[in-house]
């Protein structure tokens, strides 16, 4: 009986791990209002040296990696200025619009460094 019990536990839960691992992206990357905010701080902190269009190959570049891997780079590095200078929201905000510009689909949940669910997503 405890074998029987045990099998369905783990059965459980690598139905839960998996379904957890799809719903990454299906529900979206980043919120609306994030997108909107994370604008207006591009255009003031990034627009300088990262024009339109800058992103795209970018995103090409790191397919394969994680997105918390590229926000590391981004909050640690940019602006050239003042590397890491810039708050936490500010960053996140500014990753949430790079997003939506080079495709990626917005939904409810907000993007969210350092979440389980951030450390997931994966460049496509």
């Amino acid at each position: 009986m405890l074998r029987v019990g045990t099998f369905l536990v783990a059965a459980l839960l690598a139905i839960w791990v998996s379904a957890a691992k799809a719903a990454d992206a299906s529900v979206g990357w980043y919120t609306k209002d994030q997108a909107r905010a994370g604008k207006k701080l591009y255009m003031q902190h990034c627009l300088s040296c990262h024009p339109a269009g800058y992103f795209g190959p970018v995103f090409k570049a790191w397919k394969g990696e994680r997105l918390a891997s590229l926000y590391t780079v981004m909050a640690e590095g940019m602006p050239e200025s003042n590397p890491g200078g810039l708050d936490r929201e500010v960053y996140t905000q500014v990753l949430a619009y790079i997003l939506k510009d080079v495709g990626y689909p917005r939904g409810e949940q907000p993007l969210e460094p350092g979440s389980d669910r951030f450390m997931r997503l994966v460049i496509e």
